[in-house]
């Protein structure tokens, strides 16, 4: 049997459904008030200071990031004069196409320029073939210890910057002396043996779990951006793919670089950077990256640019001209 709700009964359930409904507005409103602000904050700003544990020459791993107030930094006037220079060499036919990233490592900014041109890695690769190896020791030290027998490869192509030293065909050679040469040298015979004697798994494992299309994957050319690339030298700063023991070990290899035409031609020789640089004859033209960590007390920094062109002694010269305007703007900032 249905009860008939009295007019008193129905003005009770009015009042409290209204009373509910006056509250659940009130709530959202104070919610999407709270959301408003906390989206406008993420636009305005700066940056977020990144923590980093210290203890160590060549890496400093990431442990957390907090909200902080902008640094003194005028990172506008910085990308400003970069980009002056670019524009520069540019219309004085010096380079043909300039891509830039630059990140501090201690507080997070970054500057890119042109950073969706793509350009043929070439030598730059030699980076993550190295971190596979390096993977695979952290599991199994004596990986670096193994000998392997270097074979006769030819290449296709003669390198415009020769190799100080290189490996010789038909001799031994530990892993770690094969990174070594590769690394430092840039010897591609050293390279080659590596490449040969790990699993293809093992080595795509490295641009999957980047998130990066695996080089030469469609049976076209390597490209590859400037943001992309400079990812590896994040990770193995921040010890975040590698264990703190292998990314020190990889960045310290990197330290050893014998090319000093790029990033560090006009930087004083007390300056360490860990760095790798890439050339290339592609389609008629010539291609010449170099990318790397700048070590500044206290402002470390990530400095990677790409450059295309017709003469390599003017890419090598527009890329230690922009590292030198880096380093001088950075060396000048007030923490």
């Amino acid at each position: 049997m249905i009860k008939k709700i009295n007019h008193r009964t129905k003005i009770t359930i009015g009042i409290f459904i209204g009373t509910i409904i006056f509250l659940l507005i009130i709530i959202f409103s104070f919610l999407a008030g709270n959301y408003y602000v906390e989206r406008k904050d993420d636009k305005t700003s700066n940056h977020k200071t990144e923590n980093h544990e210290t203890g160590y020459k060549y890496i400093s791993p990431l442990l957390d990031c907090e909200n902080t107030l902008p640094l003194n930094y005028n990172y506008t006037q910085l990308k400003s004069s970069i980009q002056k220079i670019i524009d520069t060499k540019i219309s004085n036919h010096e380079v043909g196409s300039i891509s830039l990233y630059y990140r501090d490592l201690n507080n997070g900014p970054w500057i890119e320029i042109n950073p969706d041109d793509k350009f043929s890695p070439a030598s730059l690769l030699k980076v993550p073939l190295m971190m596979a190896y390096l993977k695979l020791a952290e599991d199994n030290h004596a990986l670096l210890s193994k000998k392997l027998i270097v074979g006769n490869y030819q290449e296709d192509d003669s390198p415009n910057i020769l190799p100080q030293k290189m490996v010789k065909a038909g001799e031994e050679y530990t892993v770690e002396e094969l990174i070594t040469y590769m690394i430092k040298y840039s010897d591609n015979i050293a390279a080659n043996t590596l490449l040969v004697n790990i699993p293809k798994d093992d080595l795509t494992d490295i641009y999957t779990d980047f998130n990066l299309a695996i080089p030469g994957s469609d049976g076209s050319e390597n490209y590859m951006t400037v943001t992309d690339y400079s990812s590896f030298f994040r990770i193995l700063y921040n010890a975040s793919y590698l264990d703190r023991e292998m990314s020190e070990k990889a960045l310290k290899i990197l330290a050893t670089s014998t090319f000093t035409q790029g990033l560090t031609a006009n930087l004083p020789s007390n300056i360490k950077v860990s760095h790798k640089f890439g050339e290339r004859v592609f389609e008629g033209k010539k291609q010449l990256h170099d990318c790397g960590i700048v070590y500044l007390t206290n402002k470390n920094y990530l400095l990677c640019i790409m450059t295309r062109g017709d003469n390599f002694t003017k890419m090598e010269n527009t890329i230690a001209n922009i590292s030198k305007n880096i380093f001088d703007n950075v060396n000048s900032f007030t923490n």
